[in-house]
């Protein structure tokens, strides 16, 4: 869960986007409460229901879900295939939030997967973009 994150970047004065399912695709938004501006949206995952439609050039660093995540940045994600698509797009900063159980030695990797530049578990952080 992110929303404690998500509601201190917003305190601090960050700017939060967040993606929408919209079909197949994510569409990005800018908000600026998560109280006000997010509900519960596909697969009950937290979507902004209002906000600024943001470009992805626009973004600094994205924080990318998965299920699981080896060494070397690779990652499984949850079957949908959503970052699959924007993470090619992609030319900014990358980081999953992990549990140390979701660090596995090596996950199967796809000529399209991009890894991560980062992950972060309550244990650590893998700095792939260093190795």
């Amino acid at each position: 869960e992110t929303h404690h994150m998500i509601r201190r970047a917003l305190a601090e004065g960050k700017r939060v986007v967040l993606p929408k399912v919209k079909g197949k695709e994510l569409a990005l938004f800018e908000i600026k409460s998560f109280d006000k501006d997010v509900l519960p949206g596909a697969w009950g995952i937290p979507e902004p229901e209002a906000g600024i439609p943001t470009e992805l050039k626009d973004i600094g660093l994205i924080v990318v879900p998965g299920a699981a995540f080896d060494g070397q940045g690779n990652r499984i994600g949850y079957g949908a295939g959503f970052y699959d698509k924007l993470l090619p797009l992609y030319k900014g900063r990358t980081v999953a939030l992990a549990f140390e159980l979701q660090i596995a030695p090596q996950v199967p990797v796809d000529a399209h997967d991009i890894p991560m530049q980062r992950i972060v578990t309550e244990k650590r952080v893998i700095d792939v973009s260093r190795r």
